[in-house]
């Protein structure tokens, strides 16, 4: 008996074992079981996909010997014969090669004569978008009112081709391309009935080979046996298909992230030397960024068919910022678009890495600041007895200059940079009550703005501050409200040990904490979990990542100062908990932090002196360089 081949063999003989397209299949059963059957019905969708085989089952169901049914039995003569493809019933016409004239009326001559056994007479034209115009001419009419006992099944994949008059006296049922998953399912079940040893990552690679397609899949299913000897197998697969090795491409993106040139153009120079499809390493990458993407957004739905693969992508996606990943992806796109205008492939490939190394986000080249001691606040807050000074000061250098700005509230530094300030004609212009004073040995232009109390209705004074750093180019901006800030942060506590009163004041359990006689090493385990207290219990949720702060000795310490604190007796017991429902200690002060962060860039934004310099210098505070220093 001679070898049938997966496609024909597993070809679809009911409605039950056709893949996906749910949305036409229960349309038609609905319609074969009320009876409520359409004189002509038009399949459209791309190849490969069961148009031709839904066509056969509805045949069936019209035609079957027990009755017109959605579940034909397969098993009477009507049933034999549309499956063998020799039922006097079913006249299937091949349009791409019956495309004249005389073809279509011969046919339709016929139409007139009643069914030989069955209880229709059905035409099923495929690629009924290859006849002729006046064809469709000739179609037109008995396509429009055909006899009782005539039906026309049609199937295209271009229905934009077909008259709007043949569509408008048509039922349309567009099929959609399937899914890999739904290939995959589908392949899986063969294979297991076929007995045929595989790999799953091999099914899976056919799956995303097939593209839609089911009856490719099952070609391409064929010819991995075959390859396999037998069996279907990754390496085999990978041959057959000229697929790249997963790790090439991961490789370049984890290199691409370490901004490593060196390493990338290694990898490339491996990719030419095995003849690796340069458009399919491209192709492999954009795969990987969209993994990536979904693994950012929707973890839950990616599954981990290769698990070391599937771990690097966690790492990568945790490393990523969102943003970098959909410009990167974005740049691979154009990279790959614009490759067949380069003057080689490898050297297109190249210049599109390249372009994404050349976009990698750099590191604030600025050299370190200083925080300001609690002795020079207070030095600075002697000498300038309650007034408002702004101090700015400019090198003068060939490049244009950069000015940063400076605020020291309560033991901590905001600062932010904008453009060189105008040269002192300009300044000396624009603002009229001040004076310019310039230092010639360090080539540095120094200038104060003073200003006196409100009672004096705010008028500007000039002075100069000898004691001022003129290596470094600065601008130290002091306010009223922040030299009181600044005391007060002295004559109190710290910035940092505010955030902890603030945050007890909130949390019961941080409060609790620093009630405590705790080491550090117990106190980290409890800031970095929340309290869940039962009747006999004490619960401590700590997230999987801190697992390494929950030790015995910890433990053994926090659980007896909280013995020594209360008077029932309990039991101590760590959970690990990805899925905190509360805030844990250091949680609280993180917000509390972005609270007063909040506050700092709105208090510059909105002061009177920034706003002064925004004016008349033409500069931009840029808020997300403010910083809280603790």
């Amino acid at each position: 008996m001679s070898y049938q081949v997966l496609a024909r063999k597993w070809r679809p003989q009911v409605f039950t074992d056709v893949v996906g397209q749910k949305h036409v299949l229960t349309t038609l059963e609905n319609a074969l079981s009320m009876g409520r059957i359409h004189h002509a019905y038009l399949f459209s969708g791309t190849s490969g996909i069961g148009k031709t085989t839904i066509a056969r089952i509805v045949a069936k169901g019209m035609n079957c010997t027990t009755s017109i049914t959605s579940h034909p039995c397969c098993q009477c003569d009507q049933c034999n014969g549309i499956t063998e493809g020799c039922c006097i019933d079913l006249i299937e016409i091949d349009a791409a090669s019956r495309t004249k004239v005389e073809d279509i009326r011969d046919l339709l001559d016929n139409v007139q004569y009643t069914p030989y056994s069955g209880r229709f007479k059905i035409y099923l034209i495929d690629e009924v978008h290859m006849l002729s115009r006046h064809s469709f001419n000739v179609l037109l009419k008995t396509l429009e009112e055909p006899p009782p006992h005539v039906k026309f099944l049609l199937a295209t994949t271009d229905p934009k081709k077909l008259p709007i008059t043949i569509l408008s006296r048509c039922l349309q049922f567009h099929l959609k391309v399937l899914t890999p998953d739904e290939i995959y399912s589908k392949l899986q079940d063969i294979v297991q009935t076929e007995s045929i040893v595989t790999e799953d990552c091999a099914i899976r690679m056919l799956s995303y080979a097939a593209d839609g397609n089911m009856r490719d899949a099952l070609s391409l299913t064929d010819q991995a046996i075959v390859i396999g000897k037998g069996c279907i197998t990754k390496d085999g697969v990978k041959c057959m298909l000229g697929s790249l090795e997963e790790e090439q491409p991961i490789s370049l993106i984890e290199a691409l992230v370490d901004a490593d040139g060196m390493r990338v153009m290694e990898l490339v120079k491996e990719s030419a030397s095995r003849g690796d499809d340069w458009g399919m390493l491209l192709t492999e990458i954009l795969r990987l960024f969209h993994r990536i993407a979904m693994i950012q957004y929707l973890p839950s739905i990616i599954s981990d068919d290769s698990k070391t693969l599937f771990h690097r992508l966690k790492k990568l996606a945790a490393a990523l910022p969102p943003t970098d990943v959909q410009l990167y992806y974005q740049m691979i796109l154009v990279g790959r678009k614009e490759l067949p205008l380069a003057p080689n492939q490898r050297m297109g490939v190249e210049m599109t890495l390249l372009r994404i190394l050349a976009f990698q986000p750099k590191e604030d080249a600025t050299p370190p600041i200083k925080e300001i001691s609690p002795k020079k606040i207070s030095s600075l807050i002697q000498k300038s007895q309650g007034k408002d000074k702004v101090i700015i000061t400019e090198e003068k250098s060939l490049q244009k200059s950069k000015v940063q700005t400076f605020v020291h509230t309560k033991n901590s530094l905001l600062y932010t940079e904008q453009d060189s300030i105008p040269d002192d004609e300009i300044v000396g212009k624009l603002l009229k009550n001040e004076k310019l004073v310039k230092n010639k040995s360090s080539q540095n232009v120094v200038m104060e703005i003073q200003k006196s109390s409100r009672n004096q209705n705010k008028e500007k004074n000039l002075s100069t501050i000898e004691d001022m750093d003129n290596k470094k180019n600065r601008v130290f901006l002091q306010d009223r409200e922040f030299i009181n800030y600044s005391r007060e942060c002295q004559e109190k506590e710290n910035f940092l040990e505010k955030i902890i009163q603030e945050s007890r004041k909130r949390d019961t359990w941080s409060d609790e904490i620093y009630q405590l006689n705790l080491s550090e090493l117990g106190k980290k385990l409890a800031l970095n979990s929340w309290k869940e207290n039962t009747l006999n219990n004490i619960y401590l949720h700590i997230s999987s990542k801190n697992r390494h702060l929950n030790t015995p000795k910890a433990c053994q310490e926090l659980s007896q100062a909280l013995h020594c604190s209360t008077v029932s007796s309990f039991n101590l017991i760590v959970i690990e908990d990805d899925h905190l429902h509360e805030l844990t200690p250091l949680e609280w002060q993180y917000n509390i932090y972005q609270e007063k962060l909040k506050q700092a860039r709105q208090s510059i934004l909105t002061d009177t002196y920034v706003q002064t310099l925004c004016h008349y210098f033409n500069v931009r505070v840029d808020k997300d360089s403010i910083q809280l220093v603790l």
